[in-house]
């Protein structure tokens, strides 16, 4: 194979003339192949002696026309859609998917993704490690699963839900819930009539006017987990103030969590 591109770019063609129609062709497939058919095919319209410099594009963008869905497979991807009931879902190390309309979900799966809805009932997920999800849309939910990972929310009744160590679940929204699963997490409910929950070790949570907090600690003394609820307004529990459970008595107390 040496050999065979070692002639190919000493051919009469010329090197630099070679390696300019390569880059053009390599251009022209990422442009307009939407599907790995697609990119088979441009490939086999080459000329043979092009092939070899060809390098395969490691992200395909895949659209169904009638339902106005993307995709993206590889790393550092985009995917987006604009429009009611289209769906954008993006695999890969740091990559996005966004939607724009009603009912348009967003998934990612990979390190720091990113998944962002921003209409109504308009679902975001991301799994993976620092990776985030975000809707603005009531109805609209997010759930982050991953170490330091974040789900947040800014619609009415829009919950969030984060699992993993050190991750966040935020919500703005009036009736919307924020539950964190796992240790030193943060879950905060800003909204009126919401309530935060953290359940793991260390945990802290706030929560808006009229709001609740669930905190989890463990019972050494009965060898068992433990869960304490709290009410904003009552047994000095106040709004938009952070809470932990004491490591020794299990109370509630203010406490600001570390970024």
């Amino acid at each position: 194979m040496a050999n065979e591109i070692n002639n190919a770019l000493t051919s009469r063609s010329g090197p630099r003339t070679l390696r300019k129609r390569a880059e053009f062709a390599q251009q022209d497939i990422a442009a307009r192949a939407k599907s790995p058919n697609e990119v088979q095919a441009l490939l086999a319209k080459l000329p043979a002696d092009l092939r070899p410099f060809i390098d395969v594009p490691k992200s395909v963008q895949t659209t169904a026309t009638s339902e106005g869905h993307a995709a993206k497979t590889g790393n550092y991807t985009v995917s987006a859609t604009t429009g009611k009931n289209k769906h954008a879902a993006a695999l890969g190390d740091s990559s996005s998917a966004k939607t724009d309309g009603a009912s348009a979900h967003a998934v990612t799966t990979g390190v720091s993704s990113s998944s962002d809805t921003r209409g109504p009932l308009s679902f975001a997920s991301s799994v993976g490690d620092f990776g985030h999800a975000t809707t603005r849309g009531m109805d609209a939910h997010s759930a982050a699963l991953g170490l330091h990972a974040a789900a947040q929310t800014g619609g009415v009744a829009a919950h969030a839900l984060a699992a993993g160590h050190g991750a966040s679940a935020l919500t703005g929204g009036e009736r919307s819930h924020a539950v964190h699963v796992g240790n030193e997490g943060k879950a905060d409910a800003t909204g009126q009539n919401s309530i935060a929950a953290s359940l793991g070790q260390y945990g802290h949570a706030r929560a808006g006017e009229n709001g609740a907090l669930i905190l989890h600690h463990y019972d050494a003394a009965n060898d068992r987990p433990r869960v304490k609820v709290g009410y904003v307004g009552e047994n000095g529990i106040k709004p938009h103030t952070w809470y932990r459970l004491h490591p020794d008595t299990g109370e509630f107390e203010q406490h600001e969590p570390e970024n």
